[in-house]
């Protein structure tokens, strides 16, 4: 039988969850990385992001990329810049062109030539649909699907929100098993091994100028999450999430995230609308 302390701490998680759905239904109709290795791979994106881990393969279409042990990526040669590889120990790097690794002087960094053109390689870090759902159903929360065809706004936007919004499935995924899995002193979730390759692919995206402050702070709430997680593990999980400083910055950037957006796309459905909310919501901690 559960312990009455379990029944008030459950209690307890169920009351400040409602309590965050409000604020955000609110919210809703007012608006109506790591540290980097001396011997690792770099893929340098033309966005100005930079990706390390280890070059696993390379097309003249496509090169892919271990992050941390953890996620392969895939990232299409029009969106980089610069492969720079690393053998063992040499102080030499390798610059990757198309007639195979040139060694260079250190630092010095030689442009890839261009490929032809290839649509943008879909997010590696992806869950079943079950899997998304049991987790929105473990919040509790609704989820709405975004709509990329029948989105208005420009297509590079549509395209960069509909990739986005799928890894931050794929966080929202990562951050409820986690959080059962603290609950349940291991017993139940899953102890989070993701964030790694999410980050790195949520950076590897290419964004459009209007959605860059948008895309950096989900990617700061997300980091933020991830800190509060990697805490509890070490230490306990508290009893009053909310109260955590990196709880609460976390929700703060969403909710700007999501004004920002409702504020770009005044015309959009209510659909797309609702899904804005939803993924963004459900991300939120609190």
């Amino acid at each position: 039988m559960p312990s009455s302390n379990n029944i008030f701490q459950q209690w307890f998680f169920l009351i400040m969850r409602r309590f965050s759905i409000f604020w955000w239904g609110l919210l809703g109709l007012l608006s109506v990385s790591g540290v980097s290795s001396a011997f690792a791979d770099r893929v340098k994106l033309k966005n100005g992001n930079v990706l390390e881990g280890e070059v696993r393969a390379q097309t003249p279409e496509q090169v892919v990329m271990r992050i941390g042990g953890i996620g392969d990526l895939t990232v299409s040669r029009h969106e980089i810049a610069a492969v720079e590889l690393v053998e063992g120990d040499q102080s030499a790097p390798q610059v990757v062109q198309s007639s195979g690794p040139v060694r260079v002087p250190k630092k010095e960094v030689l442009p890839v030539p261009a490929a032809a053109e290839t649509p943008h390689q879909r997010p590696t870090v992806r869950y079943n649909a079950t899997t998304v759902e049991e987790a929105y159903r473990a919040i509790p929360h609704r989820r709405t699907v975004f709509d990329e065809r029948a989105a208005k706004m420009a297509h590079e936007e549509r395209d960069y929100l509909e990739q986005c919004f799928e890894l931050v499935d794929a966080a929202i995924v990562e951050r409820v098993r986690m959080l059962q899995w603290l609950k349940s002193a291991g017993k139940d979730g899953a102890k989070a091994a993701h964030y790694d390759a999410i980050l790195a692919q949520l950076n590897a995206l290419p964004v459009p100028e209007r959605l860059r402050g948008v895309h950096e702070l989900v990617i700061a709430g997300i980091q933020e999450q991830r800190q509060a997680l990697a805490e509890w593990e070490r230490d306990t999980l508290p009893m009053d999430l909310h109260q955590h400083p990196l709880v609460g910055s976390s929700s703060a950037k969403l909710r700007q995230a999501y004004q920002v957006l409702m504020q770009l796309y005044p015309e959009e459905s209510t659909q797309n609308k609702d899904a804005i909310f939803d993924y963004l919501c459900a991300l939120d901690f609190i």
